[in-house]
């Protein structure tokens, strides 16, 4: 495909059975691409977006940032 690409811009056209052929191939392309079947998406972080084995982790293993901190009120006292 890619011989085919340059000896057409060498001479500055595409002819009629090359451009059929460059249809055909993205075409076929297409349709692999449509049957891929798609890899399921576990639990990422949200930071370094690396997989994490277990969800339930506190943090991340890879960046070591904190992914489910309970909020800590804090109180202050009022003057």
């Amino acid at each position: 495909m890619l011989d085919l690409l340059l000896q057409a811009s060498l001479r500055g056209r595409l002819l009629p059975s090359e451009r059929r052929g460059i249809k055909a191939y993205l075409a076929a392309k297409k349709k692999v691409a449509a049957v891929k079947p798609e890899k399921k998406q576990g639990p990422r972080c949200p930071v370094c977006r690396s997989p994490l084995i277990n969800p339930d982790v506190r943090r991340c293993p890879w960046c070591s940032v904190l992914l489910n901190p309970k909020v800590r009120k804090s109180r202050r006292k009022k003057k």
